[in-house]
């Protein structure tokens, strides 16, 4: 049996029978931001084990795997291998001499040097991003966005311009061409052998990368007659169970994605008579044939909780005992709707229970119970849910239900990544407002509509 434990952020430990086997450490790469970045330190590289490692892996990790490896290393490769991972990228370290330019001396007036803080040396950025993203985007897609990517490109660029655009450059440093880019395929090469031939003017010798992916650096390669046995490459395992994606894409847009919290939506079932679809599906046709009610979804990144404080209120634990007393208060709270004790015992009996996340506000003058909080955990996705947030109709604007979403936030943070939650749009109590006072961002709705005459 594998087991893989967790031992800080960056380093899973794995066993097998009581075996240690070594480590898997992981890492992030903010260009390419999607994969999460592998490397292997196990003691052997037994091929029976890795196609069970790498699910279990994945099943923590829920993102697509990636290891970057040199192609030497046969025993670590056939392992990758054996457990699903495919090579979708080959990287070619190159340095030339003059006497290996298999390519034609040219020159060119359209061709000319730039430097950082020129037009033409912006323009060549935005080049660059654009072929960079274009090239890798079924490897690894481009995740930062310009100004960072163009900051760390060398200060120095060739470029070739026609009528005020331009359609090729270089980025150099000394004697690395370290960028090429085009978007003009018919006159890359005799761009290119333009460039080769002013560099090696001043030059003896050349130093590149090229990444299979990339025709504009392969175009380069070509023009030299070497022997490259070697290679540095990039294995990719990014196949996913159904349910994997399903939280991967939840969890980078949860409010956009499902109408309720995740955990909700794995058990509900929408009856026959129904839809439920986001704003952006939304026809006014449907109204002709079912009734809408509107529901926002706000999320909330635990970064910035704004404090709330009171000297007239304290703020106690709820617990099993108190639910008939919470059951009070969220029923006095409401016109339209009731909940009964029963249904309030279920919850603490579900997955997604968690003792701290019940409190209740009292005054402390008269200790009279006026308001209640009730916050969920899914310990898997690491997301929070408010779910019920009651102040009795006579304590409203006292600043309460601020109170209540802070305190609930507070105890979620270390706990959850994310917390959600949602409630009608034309809720006469304006809860919305409520949860943006409190920190809680975004502009989903989801539409309810239920067949008319039903």
């Amino acid at each position: 049996m594998i087991i893989i434990e967790q031992l800080n952020e960056q380093e899973y430990s794995i066993s097998q029978d009581e075996h240690e086997l070594g480590i898997i450490k992981i890492y992030s790469n903010p260009f390419h931001n999607q994969n999460c970045y592998l490397q292997l330190n196990l003691v052997n590289y037994d091929l029976s084990i890795s196609n069970k490692l790498f699910i279990e892996l994945m099943k923590k990790i829920q993102r697509p795997m990636q290891v970057m490896i040199e192609s030497v290393e046969t025993n670590k490769i056939a392992f990758l291998e054996k457990g699903g991972f495919v090579c979708k990228r080959k990287c070619y370290e190159i340095e030339v001499q003059r006497e290996d330019y298999a390519g034609d001396n040219i020159s060119s007036e359209t061709i000319q040097w730039c430097e950082i803080g020129s037009i033409e040396y912006e323009k060549s950025c935005e080049l660059l991003y654009a072929h960079y993203a274009q090239v890798h985007e079924r490897i690894s897609p481009l995740t930062v966005e310009f100004q960072t990517f163009s900051k760390m490109l060398p200060a120095k660029a060739i470029y070739e311009q026609i009528d005020n655009e331009v359609i090729n450059a270089v980025f150099v440093e000394k004697n690395e061409v370290a960028y090429v880019c085009t978007k003009d395929k018919d006159r890359f090469l005799t761009f290119i052998n333009t460039v080769i031939s002013q560099l090696f003017i001043e030059n003896q010798s050349l130093i590149f990368e090229c990444d299979d992916c990339d025709w504009a650096a392969m175009k380069l390669m070509s023009l030299f007659d070497v022997e490259i046995t070697e290679s540095y490459n990039t294995y990719i395992l990014d196949y996913w169970c159904d349910e994997l994606q399903e939280k991967h894409a939840y969890i980078n847009n949860p409010c956009g994605t499902y109408s309720i919290p995740y955990w909700k939506q794995m058990h509900i079932q929408i009856q026959e008579n129904m839809k439920i679809m986001h704003d952006r599906e939304f026809e006014e046709g449907l109204l002709l044939e079912y009734n809408d009610e509107k529901y926002f979804r706000l999320s909330h990144d635990l970064k910035d909780i704004p404090q709330v404080t009171s000297d007239e209120y304290r703020i106690e634990t709820a617990t099993v005992e108190d639910i008939p007393l919470v059951q009070e208060l969220i029923n006095r709270s409401y016109q339209d709707l009731s909940v009964s004790c029963e249904q309030l015992l279920s919850y603490t009996k579900s997955e997604v229970y968690d003792e701290k996340l019940w409190i209740i506000v009292s005054e402390k003058l008269t200790n009279k119970p006026v308001a209640c909080g009730i916050a969920e955990l899914d310990k898997e996705l690491k997301e929070g849910v408010l779910e019920w947030i009651q102040v009795l109709p006579e304590y409203r604007g006292k600043k309460l239900g601020q109170l209540l979403v802070n305190e609930l936030l507070t105890r979620l943070q270390g706990k959850a990544d994310f917390v959600t939650v949602s409630g009608k749009v034309d809720n006469a109590t304006k809860p919305e407002r409520l949860y943006r006072k409190c920190g809680f961002t975004g502009k989903d709705i989801w539409h309810v509509l239920t067949k008319k005459g039903n």
